[in-house]
């Protein structure tokens, strides 16, 4: 008997105050969905994936100002969206920086962030779109898991514990793309 595990995974959220309050409210995980919603406004997108450098591009051609918040300082993202990003006139870096706080009543009004070495800033931005990455489908699951929570998988993408199998966002090691999620 085998079991293939195929949970998928959530995208990740910042977990910081206002976020869930002003979710579909100027708190978006989809550029494309709702990028035309702030068309000519300022915006932010956290993250520095090529998730993150996507979405911010389509933002780049539709939004005043992109401002990129990446907690490190150096993107992850291949470097051809990092070089498309950097020539781009609207947009902005905050390096070393993370997101404390999001802003609002009825919609997002400002975010609140931190440097690395305390200074906090306020910015007035319309919508934030955090592109952190994305947490497995996993806790069902005892079963030996990486630091992300997906499950490790051998060679035949059999876990630690026999006849469970994991494929996809489940398993550690699985780069987002549908082709190789098995």
């Amino acid at each position: 008997r085998r079991v293939i595990l195929a949970t998928g995974a959530d995208l990740r959220t910042l977990g910081v105050p206002g976020e869930e309050a002003l979710a579909g409210r100027g708190v978006s995980q989809c550029a494309f969905c709702d990028g035309g919603l702030y068309k000519g406004k300022d915006v932010a997108v956290v993250g520095g994936g090529d998730g993150a450098f996507q979405e911010a591009l389509h933002l780049a051609e539709l939004c005043a100002n992109v401002t990129m918040i990446l907690r490190g300082k150096k993107p992850r993202a291949r470097p051809v969206f990092v070089r498309q990003a950097a020539d781009l006139a609207n947009m902005h870096f905050r390096w070393n920086t993370e997101v404390q706080e999001i802003i609002g009543n009825d919609g997002v009004d400002a975010v609140r962030l931190e440097d690395s070495g305390g200074a906090e800033e306020t910015l007035a931005i319309a919508a934030v779109f955090p592109f952190i990455g994305l947490a497995p489908r996993t806790a069902l699951v005892i079963a030996g898991k990486d630091d992300m929570g997906a499950l490790t998988v051998d060679a035949e993408l059999q876990t630690d514990q026999p006849g469970l199998y994991a494929i996809g966002a489940a398993r550690a090691g699985y780069g987002g793309q549908i082709a190789p999620a098995i």
